[in-house]
């Protein structure tokens, strides 16, 4: 039995290959995914006069991850077949199948959700059963939940967001689409799909969830970044017709200079400022304004953020009763201790009003 490990996959050196057949009644190819290698080898082998049969992607699936275990029990009965095989093969077989025959017991799945606090609690929430298309960062998580209301009708290829909207909109009853995109996803390429919508004419609503940080990646700075005030301009001149900017301090906009076709709302107007752009057509942009919550409680353990001056508490025993009896509880508990006595654990959510737009007034 021969073994030829290959360093570069494509394109394969015909030589190696014809060296490594010479001789052979079968070549057996272990290769993840479709049948790269083992298309060029049967290309390469196939004007030779004596050429080996080509096993391949007939003995391993085209999906998922070969492991140890899968090439073994793929592999063994075949190598058995071979005088001299070991026994170690036999007793190795047995002792995956005896794995595999196991029963175990059945678990819930955990499924993934937000952190607390996190902005896309509130920002991915569809409104009145509309059309939402996904696509890369924590926002892309919302289909993998057990809420209807975050559900897409399909996750975009980074850059993409939006795109798809535009062959499909000749084609259904429906004539308005909301795009979520994180804004490290944006100022990568998404802003590229977002011209292709201007430039197509299509009725699409980009909900551009500004949180100031790539998250889901360990919370980095987004590059070629803007800050709100110039990003509306920018908006602005790529042609959409109305941005709205959604934040959870919207007096931190007063006097500065927006662009003329951009407004700012309190968070709470999330729905109103979805259904007064899905009324707008051509292309407009929701901007919802929220730094990502764990990024925050980070800069506050640094001491780059204040504390929060309000604290939300949240019981989560079962039952209504037992709910506001323990909520009753802890807001006398928190009164007559005053500043005697400290909670060992920070809360999970916390809201501070000193949230700092520092590029607003520059």
């Amino acid at each position: 039995m021969r073994v030829l490990k290959v360093g570069m996959i494509y394109p394969l050196e015909p030589e190696v290959v014809r060296d490594f057949a010479r001789g052979l009644s079968e070549i057996v190819v272990v290769e993840e995914k479709r049948d790269l290698l083992e298309s060029q080898i049967r290309s390469i082998l196939y004007a030779e006069p004596r050429r080996p049969v080509i096993t391949g992607k007939s003995l391993f699936p085209w999906h998922g991850e070969l492991d140890a275990d899968l090439v073994s029990e793929r592999l063994g009965p075949r190598l058995l077949q071979l005088p001299g095989a070991p026994e170690t093969i036999g007793r190795r077989l047995n002792e995956i199948a005896e794995v595999r025959g196991r029963e175990y017991t059945a678990f819930a799945r955990r499924m993934p959700n937000y952190c607390p606090g996190c902005p896309h609690n509130r920002s991915t929430v569809r409104v009145d059963g509309e059309l939402v298309g996904g696509g890369i960062g924590c926002s892309g998580m919302g289909p993998m939940m057990t809420q209807e209301e975050r559900q897409t009708i399909y996750a975009a290829p980074m850059g993409a967001e939006g795109s798809p909207w535009i062959g499909a909109a000749p084609f259904v009853d429906a004539d308005h689409f909301v795009q979520n995109v994180g804004d490290g996803t944006f100022f990568h390429s998404a802003s590229q799909s977002l011209r292709a919508c201007v430039a197509a004419g299509v009725n699409i609503t980009y909900k551009l969830l500004y949180n100031r940080h790539v998250a889901m990646t360990g919370g980095q700075h987004a590059e070629g970044a803007q800050d709100v005030v110039p990003l509306t301009q920018y908006l602005k001149s790529e042609g959409v017709a109305r941005t709205i900017i959604v934040s959870e301090f919207h007096d931190s906009y007063r006097g500065v200079t927006l662009a003329d076709n951009a407004k700012v709302y309190d968070r709470s107007r999330y729905q109103d400022a979805v259904r007064e752009l899905r009324a707008v057509p051509g292309v407009t942009v929701l901007l919802f304004d929220q730094e990502c919550a764990a990024e925050k409680r980070r800069a506050r353990k640094r001491g780059k953020q204040p504390e929060p001056q309000k604290y939300a508490f949240i019981n989560e025993a079962a039952g209504t009763a037992a709910t506001s009896r323990t909520a009753c509880r802890c807001s006398r508990w928190r009164r007559s201790s005053g500043a005697r006595r400290r909670s060992t654990r920070p809360p999970a959510t916390r809201t501070t009003a000193a949230h700092a737009v520092t590029a607003h007034r520059s």
